[in-house]
């Protein structure tokens, strides 16, 4: 499986991104990782994917399975972080939308 990046790119999956990112949430309101059974599910369901996914298919089966196994407040931390990074890449767009009219 592949994963098809914000800006088009498909580059091949890695599961230690989806690892990483659920560990800094557990860490963000936990202090410590996430627990193996979550991480493990999270791995198993992954290799199923037989198609291409988008990143941001990846990150709402994420949110999904920390729904699924109660893990509300990582769930919402998750999402918060999900969105704070969307609106960055908004402005930065933005700004370098005006940089490149002011150029023209």
């Amino acid at each position: 499986m592949n994963v098809i990046k914000r800006e088009g790119q498909i580059v091949p999956f890695d599961f230690e991104k989806i690892k990483s990112a659920v560990n800094r949430a557990f860490n963000a309101i936990h202090g410590c990782d996430a627990p193996d059974d979550l991480i493990d599910y999270l791995r198993a369901a992954s290799e199923t994917f037989e198609e291409d996914k988008s990143v941001e298919d990846i990150q709402k089966f994420v949110i999904y399975t920390l729904g699924e196994f109660k893990w509300f407040d990582v769930q919402m931390a998750y999402t918060e972080y999900r969105s704070k990074h969307a609106e960055e890449r908004e402005r930065r767009k933005r700004i370098q939308y005006m940089k490149d009219y002011q150029l023209n």
